[in-house]
């Protein structure tokens, strides 16, 4: 660590003296490896997102790997021996709907990569399918009774859930998928608008969060667009003590920028 650090500092060589400037580098560098461990789930739910949404837009495209996964595509967990419905949420224009399938096993995440609601077998529905109600931070509309509701503490949400082979077959679960599952505003309940279901088995896609230096531009562009309030005070500080701030603009200098892609 001590021999990177010292890379990273080159021949930065202040008024102060050298090894003032190293020591100086090289805390910078240690809360830049921190900022960068703490900022691995957003980064990589929104290459996520970037990935996903290259199929369609949001809350109107429902892509499934209708004869599964290979490794044309780029994912963080995944198997290759059961089909995946994946699909992103954008709340901002208010409450959305899930109509959701029986027999899927899913779950719902919000942009932190942080946990919202288990979805199907383990979900409230428990296998059989039903009406889950998303809603966006900060909510305090009345909320109808019929629903599994969800609160968020982000206006982008990733919903995934599996469907399983019958008979050595994934057609009837994907066909299911296909037939049931809707996505709607809660104002249009009463008529939702049509999906687009997209076939993306051997499509090339990348869902990975990048290294070196773009890894912070997508940080700051989480932390611009959604509510913090949700992040602890450390995990904020330590962005804020590398230039990342909501509200404030990202703009390293060139001494920063190449400690920061050192760091990722």
């Amino acid at each position: 660590m001590l021999r990177q650090v010292e890379e990273v500092a080159g021949n930065q060589v202040e008024a102060c003296g050298p090894r003032r400037s190293r020591r100086r580098v090289g805390a910078d560098f240690q809360r830049a490896v921190q900022a960068y461990l703490l900022a691995l789930p957003p980064v990589n739910q929104l290459a996520n997102r970037k990935g996903i949404l290259e199929v369609g837009p949001a809350n109107t495209t429902v892509p499934i790997f209708e004869t599964m996964m290979n490794a044309r595509s780029v994912f963080l967990t995944p198997n290759n021996n059961t089909p995946y419905t994946w699909f992103w949420l954008d709340l901002r224009n208010g409450p959305l709907v899930v109509e959701v399938p029986p027999n899927v096993l899913g779950l719902l995440d919000d942009m932190w990569y942080r946990f919202v609601i288990d979805i199907g077998m383990v979900g409230p529905d428990k296998g059989k399918g039903g009406k889950y109600l998303i809603l966006p931070p900060g909510y305090k509309g009345k909320i109808p009774a019929g629903y599994f509701v969800a609160r968020s503490a982000t206006y982008s949400n990733w919903i995934a859930w599996r469907t399983f082979l019958e008979n050595g077959d994934p057609k009837p679960g994907v066909d299911r998928v296909k037939k049931y599952t809707k996505i709607y505003p809660l104002s249009q309940a009463g008529n939702p608008p049509k999906l687009n279901f997209v076939d993306v088995s051997g499509r090339d896609f990348n869902t990975v969060g990048p290294a070196d230096y773009p890894f912070w531009e997508y940080l700051n562009q989480v932390v611009q667009e959604e509510p913090t309030e949700s992040v602890d005070p450390t995990t904020l500080g330590l962005w804020a003590s590398i230039g990342i701030q909501k509200g404030k603009p990202f703009n390293p200098d060139a001494r920063m920028k190449k400690i920061l892609t050192e760091a990722a």
